[in-house]
């Protein structure tokens, strides 16, 4: 089953606070962290820090994590179960949507077989 990708998004604030509380280390990159929590659903967070000065920068990497996230998706299927915390810092801009396609595929689907 496929959920729409806009809903990998959605969460509550207090789950998400939940989440933080409890999800381990998943992978990291200069400028990027992505914890992993137990969760019965594939879900997608983009935790920008206050570091991110101006909505531009803000919103260009939000959309480039977004799109690295869809174009992995399609590439490897659907998110493993948990919530996905991805932890943006100002040296997060410096990746190109490439590089965190080719991170995100091998950090999310590490321990997930193929079969």
């Amino acid at each position: 089953m496929t959920s729409k990708f806009s809903s990998l998004f959605k969460l509550s604030s207090g789950r998400i606070a939940t989440a933080f509380t409890v999800a381990g280390r998943a992978g990291s990159i200069n400028g990027i962290k992505l914890l992993k929590a137990p969760s019965d659903k594939g879900l997608f967070i983009i935790a920008l820090t206050r570091t991110i000065k101006g909505s531009v920068n803000r919103n260009r990497i939000r959309r480039r994590i977004k799109a690295a996230l869809h174009t992995a998706i399609k590439e490897r299927g659907p998110l493993p179960l948990g919530v996905f915390l991805c932890v943006t810092y100002l040296s997060a801009d410096q990746w190109n949507y490439h590089d965190l396609v080719t991170w995100l595929k091998a950090t999310i689907w590490q321990s997930k077989k193929t079969s």
